[in-house]
């Protein structure tokens, strides 16, 4: 009967399996070795990160849960450079945790395998990926290993048809891949924009910056789907009278700006609270702002 390892441990070995798992599972060639102990000052960041934007109060709860109960999971590292410093392959928020905390040392599991596919692997099955970090790493695997969607859906754990939304998300503007991420888009709102005209993505995108749900998308894609009707034709040949055009569905947008203003309201109170200064571009904006607001309210 196998021996029982006790959590540190398990999580060790949980660590290496999951690299070696990896490893067959692209077939990369590489070797895993067991735990050893890093120093933190001479670790620097994967230069493959699929990730760009780290959440601090991830770090910050990393951090606090190494106070008390130590680092339950190792890292995992390339073999020393020529300078005496290891790339991390996996683990960032931990690295960036130990050095929040005035670690000197992490345990780690040194790794030859491919820093990409391993950080994106990793970051994948834990969810840590924003929906353009995720369809553009998967879109890298897929080239790099000529994937058809459906055997990177069987590697990754995913459906075919998740798969190919992520994917059809590289089809969108340039400016919406650019801010989708930073304005925290979620890949159903952007799924629902990529499915929509490409000549109407753009005014979607301008509601979900407003605060719009995947609900009201549907709704202001709908609307502007209804055309006028064409006259049917009667039995003697002629065209029939018209029929009225059935009216629009609403675009819920008195509910998408009510959104916004309290959203506009929570930033200006922080603004006055902090006591920033305002550069002569938003003055400008907020004016315009407040001359459209008062046209709205008809004062």
């Amino acid at each position: 009967m196998a021996k029982k390892l006790p959590p540190r441990r398990m999580a060790e070995q949980a660590s290496i399996d999951s690299a070696s798992a990896t490893q067959a599972l692209f077939g990369i060639t590489g070797t895993v070795a067991q735990v050893i102990q890093v120093e933190v000052a001479r670790l620097y960041p994967n230069t493959h990160q699929p990730r760009t934007i780290f959440d601090e109060e991830a770090v910050d709860a990393m951090a606090a849960s190494f106070e008390i109960d130590g680092q339950l999971q190792p890292i995992l590292v390339h073999p020393v450079e020529e300078d005496g410093r290891r790339m991390i392959v996996a683990g960032e928020t931990r690295w960036r945790a130990a050095m929040k905390n005035g670690w000197e040392c992490l345990n780690a599991i040194e790794t030859t395998a491919d820093p990409e596919i391993i950080a994106l692997v990793e970051n994948v099955l834990r969810r840590n990926l924003r929906p353009m970090e995720e369809a553009r790493g998967l879109k890298k695997i897929q080239d790099a290993h000529n994937l058809t969607q459906r055997e990177l859906a069987s590697r990754f754990g995913k459906s075919l048809s998740e798969v190919n939304r992520l994917l059809s998300l590289l089809e969108l503007p340039e400016v919406i891949q650019a801010e989708a991420d930073k304005v925290g888009a979620s890949k159903s709102v952007l799924a629902e924009i990529a499915s929509a005209a490409p000549e109407k993505q753009m005014d979607l995108w301008e509601i979900v910056k407003l605060g719009g749900t995947v609900a009201e998308l549907r709704a202001g894609r709908d609307a502007e789907d209804h055309g006028p009707s064409l006259a049917p034709v009667g039995g003697n040949g002629h065209a029939a009278k018209p029929q009225p055009e059935k009216p629009k569905k609403p675009q819920n947008v008195v509910k998408v700006a009510n959104r916004a203003a309290g959203k506009l309201d929570d930033m200006l109170q922080q603004i006055e609270g902090q006591q920033v200064a305002v550069g002569d571009k938003t003055r400008n904006t907020l004016r315009a702002l407040r001359d459209r607001l008062t046209r709205v309210l008809g004062e």
